[in-house]
């Protein structure tokens, strides 16, 4: 039998004696009959071994106990972390990790390699031990060494996150495609995830589906969802939206919250399968119900737009809140919506504010947009157009269309900045070429005044009518007037619509 031992030494006994009062039962019983085992002959352990072994397939925990016990107090490495794994687990006694950490402890000073993993794993939890991502460092390490593909693939994890060791894609690189290379599970996934992401590794679609793939075979749940977004999205296969059904379903039916926000998706979209809105209510109550931000978010959207429930805007505010409390942004952005427009909540500014600008700093570009307006206008703040100019920059750059036209009115203006008549007509051009009318309109009137643009009536006519073919009523007039033998008055700029049409959910 692997790790078994002959006669354990005196201090052991006393190490043992210790451990046992430390379970709470009386200890002579087990000490006197760890003491018979001196006597014993190794098929004679063995023998309590596999009964031992044998009760616990059963289920019958109390009589496994009973047998590992004596064995494990007289030094056999494998009763010890069947001890250990007894009490992490509850199996027929009360849970209690720190005693299972002191068993696992014993048989990974022994060098029993899944011993050393499952310690490393308390250490990383901070299950029955204070948390310490360095020493779960040092056991999954020694086990991994010895080729023991779950600490692999956990050593890597923890090399990929930069816990208890400086974060090394490469490292963790190398101890993903050790476990993978013996068929572990999590192992594959996390190489499936390295490429993917480029990590440690140049970015290959095609191999991170090879990976997830594998794993997905398994049975991973996490790798099945992986592989239907692959599916999904056509990254290293050509899109297949049934194949995207089949791994999200698997997943989803194993409880994988991720996995059934995005089948809900499906059945909402009506890719893959017939849209029904019913049925992406059920999966989306299911994944919001396990805490999964997406699924919250995507259950209140359902509320909110009356798809497959009718339409409620508190339940849609409350199930908004779950998720922006978890800070999603997108569910800090609605949520302010909600409290902006008094939808399912007390209209209230200075609330709308809070939640925009909790968005905004995580760098949400609708948020910095809204946030920038709300300082622009002095809603729920002091009017401060310094402010707004940071906040409509911060949108710009990342390219939303309605920053970039704000950031070019406050050039135009001389608002919150020097005014500036060539960066007013930047700004107008990148979000006209987006599509948007409000910018189109504004391009179109610097071309016809020549300011900050040569005056140029053919390039004023082409982008007014971009604009009016939006419906935009200003645009229609000022072509009119433009294209009109008399010249009447210039047209003014158009408001800024109070509201501006909310971008959709990134997929």
């Amino acid at each position: 039998m692997k790790g078994l031992t002959s006669a354990p030494g005196m201090a052991h006994l006393t190490r043992s004696l210790v451990l046992m009062t430390a379970v709470g039962k009386p200890a002579v019983k087990y000490i006197l009959r760890a003491l018979v085992l001196f006597l014993l002959t190794a098929p004679a352990a063995q023998a309590d071994f596999e009964a031992g072994k044998a009760a616990a397939k059963r289920g019958d925990f109390a009589t496994a106990y009973g047998e590992f016990m004596p064995l494990a107090l007289g030094g056999h490495v494998r009763a010890q972390h069947n001890i250990g794994v007894i009490y992490e687990r509850g199996l027929g006694r009360p849970k209690n990790h720190a005693i299972a950490a002191s068993w696992y402890r014993l048989a990974a000073q022994q060098g029993l390699a899944d011993s050393q993993n499952n310690l490393g794993e308390l250490y990383r939890k901070g299950s029955g031990v204070r948390q310490d991502y360095a020493k779960a460092v040092k056991w999954y390490g020694k086990a991994a060494e010895q080729g023991h593909a779950l600490a692999q693939k956990n050593l890597g994890d923890l090399y990929r996150k930069g816990q208890g060791v400086t974060r090394d894609y490469a490292a963790a690189l190398k101890w993903y495609h050790a476990s993978a290379e013996q068929g572990q599970a999590g192992g594959l996934l996390g190489l499936g995830r390295m490429y993917d992401m480029g990590q440690g590794v140049a970015k290959d679609y095609a191999e991170a589906l090879k990976w997830y793939r594998a794993s997905a075979k398994k049975g991973l749940p996490l790798a099945q969802n992986n592989l239907g977004t692959m599916y999904r999205k056509g990254n290293g296969v050509r899109r297949n939206d049934l194949k995207a059904v089949k791994w999200y379903r698997k997943a989803a039916k194993k409880g994988h919250a991720l996995a059934q926000k995005n089948l809900g998706d499906m059945y909402r979209k009506g890719r893959g399968l017939k849209r029904d809105y019913a049925a992406a209510l059920k999966w989306y109550r299911k994944s919001a119900k396990q805490g999964e931000a997406w699924g919250q978010l995507s259950l209140g959207r359902m509320y909110a737009k009356g798809q497959g429930v009718t339409r409620d805007y508190a339940k849609a505010a409350k199930w908004y809140r779950e998720a922006a409390e978890k800070g999603l942004p997108l569910a800090q952005n609605l949520l302010a919506n909600m409290y902006r427009g008094g939808s399912g909540v007390r209209r209230d500014v200075a609330e709308a504010m809070k939640w925009y600008r909790k968005a905004a700093e995580q760098g949400d570009a609708w948020s910095q947009f809204s946030l920038g307006r709300m300082y622009e206008k002095g809603q729920g703040v002091a009017r401060d157009y310094a402010k707004a100019l940071r906040w409509y920059r911060a949108a710009a750059e990342q390219g939303e269309a309605w920053g970039q036209f704000s950031l070019g009115r406050m050039y135009e203006r001389g608002q919150g900045v020097a005014r500036s008549y060539a960066d007013a007509v930047k700004w107008y051009r990148d979000a006209a070429k987006q599509g948007l009318a409000n910018a189109a309109f504004g391009l179109g009137l610097m071309y016809e005044k020549g300011t900050g643009v040569p005056k140029n009536a053919a390039e004023a006519s082409q982008w007014y009518r971009k604009a009016a073919a939006q419906g935009l009523e200003t645009a229609r007039n000022a072509l009119r007037e433009l294209e009109s033998p008399s010249a009447p008055k210039q047209p003014k700029q158009p408001k800024q619509p109070k509201q501006p049409k909310q971008p959709k959910q990134p997929k």
